[in-house]
């Protein structure tokens, strides 16, 4: 809820209504800019008047609050990798922090984190090693919160 509105994510479509009285104020329709591995959508998250999806075909986006218009879109994976975006995004501080879904594919797991007023990418992280074993060791990721490199663990 962000100032009297409840948003839905259904597919490719978002919705905003009133929260006192159901009324739809906005709806914004996605159209396909490419294949698909799946048309999953698990949400979205909000932030100073923009709200942050992914998209079935590896988009993420940002739409105003207001009356639903698009403020951005990135393409940050693809059918093509095996990759779709379901999840909601995860926002912290001034940074949407996110991962493409579609290891059921063979996609090889990734997060990463974009600064979410001008979508420039900060960092990104491989979760599965190249050849498919599992996870990497270790691999570098730069946090917003620290001056220096943080190293990542994932998995024994």
């Amino acid at each position: 809820m962000y100032q009297g509105r409840i948003c839905f994510t259904i597919g490719q479509t978002t919705v905003a209504v009133d929260a006192r009285n159901c009324r739809e104020l906005w709806r914004h329709e996605w159209r396909l800019q490419g294949p698909a591995v799946s048309l999953v959508n698990r949400g979205a998250a909000i932030q100073s008047g923009r709200l942050f999806r992914g998209t079935a075909d590896g988009h993420l986006i940002a739409l105003s609050m207001a009356d639903g218009s698009l403020l951005w879109d990135r393409p940050i994976t693809s059918a093509a990798d095996s990759h779709y975006l379901s999840m909601p995004a995860m926002v912290v501080g001034d940074a949407i922090v996110y991962g493409a879904a579609g290891a059921d594919w063979g996609g090889r797991g990734w997060i990463g984190e974009l600064a979410a007023e001008r979508c420039a990418g900060a960092w990104r992280g491989e979760l599965l090693d190249a050849g498919g074993g599992g996870p990497p060791t270790q691999h570098r990721c730069r946090l917003r919160a620290s001056s220096s490199p943080t190293t990542c663990t994932t998995g024994t």
